[in-house]
């Protein structure tokens, strides 16, 4: 809803199959793919909430990433490395800008 009326809207999404991110693409207006090139080490490090580990206990099933195979997206509009990653920020923007601008200025 607040993408039809213009607004950026960012949705961290863990969607492991490739055919649940097409169907997100299709339903948004300007839907851009940020693919964060993280190792499962660094993701189970970062894991605050502790999913992971609930997922090794068995106490939580249908992990992305700990028990369930994640899609890797064949053609990303933005690569992140790392999650730290400033030329990534500036290349989501490139994105979003050149999609509101056609004229590319």
């Amino acid at each position: 809803m607040l993408a039809r009326q213009g607004l950026v809207v960012l949705v961290p999404a863990t969607a492991h199959l490739r055919a649940f991110r097409d169907e997100a693409r299709a339903e948004a207006p300007d839907f851009v793919e940020v693919f964060l090139c993280t190792d499962a080490t660094v993701c189970r490090a970062r894991d605050d909430k502790g999913l992971y580990r609930a997922a090794r206990d068995a106490n939580l099933a249908d992990l992305p990433g700990a028990d369930l195979d994640y899609e890797v997206p064949v053609t990303p509009d933005v690569l992140a490395h790392g999650g730290e990653d400033d030329e990534a920020v500036s290349r989501i923007l490139e994105v979003l800008l050149g999609r509101r601008d056609p004229g590319g200025s």
